[in-house]
């Protein structure tokens, strides 16, 4: 008799072809579970897997989602996820890590650049704290060079980088506005101390 083909299921899929790794990889807190956070990979939609996540008997409150990565490799990128925080892990045949959100993020995003993974943070384009830093800082570090090329593009560009982080649309744009997201305030500080550096030499030149 011929073997049953496996069916996929709620986190991972079934099959181990290369179709079966494209996914998302989502990363949870819960209000419930303070210092922990769940770091799996879905072959479904985010939508569909927060409804199962929360219709689980022991989930007092729903999940809470704080980035997601869209990938063609989604496996890849929760593998070497689980990796680099190997050593905040509570159980190996669990996907809970007692890490803080920005080590968690900052982790995400290595192996999502590695695997060539797009990042968003929260869902929906809702932003969370990390998020709305980042793209404030960019957003004003790169004022000088729109306004060096023109004056009357400062306000459209402001209104572009805003969209952008709520909508995560256009992904380029999205990619630079949230590049910072997660990343801890030197970072932060570097970009806007440049940002300050390129105002001040612009209006030397002026």
């Amino acid at each position: 008799m011929a073997a049953a083909t496996p069916r996929g299921t709620g986190r991972k899929g079934g099959g181990r072809g290369k179709a079966s790794r494209r996914g998302i990889v989502y990363v949870l807190s819960n209000p419930a579970m303070p210092g922990l956070l769940k770091i799996g990979m879905t072959t479904r939609t985010m939508p569909e897997r927060l409804r199962e996540l929360n219709s689980a008997t022991g989930v007092p409150v729903p999940y809470r989602v704080e980035a997601v990565v869209e990938a063609a490799d989604a496996r890849a990128i929760e593998q070497e996820t689980h990796r680099i925080l190997l050593r905040h892990r509570v159980n190996d045949r669990r996907e809970f890590f007692r890490t803080d959100l920005r080590t968690a993020l900052s982790a995400t995003t290595k192996a999502a650049r590695l695997h060539k993974g797009r990042m968003r943070m929260g869902w929906r384009g809702r932003l969370r704290p990390a998020s709305l830093l980042s793209a404030s800082v960019v957003t004003s570090a790169c004022l000088p060079a729109v306004h060096a090329a023109h004056a009357d593009l400062v306000i459209p560009w402001a209104a572009l980088c805003a969209v952008a982080a709520l909508t995560g649309r256009p992904a380029p744009l999205r990619d630079l506005v949230l590049a910072l997201a997660g990343k801890g305030l030197l970072p932060h500080g570097a970009a806007l101390a440049a940002g300050g550096l390129s105002a001040a030499a612009l209006m030397r030149l002026m």
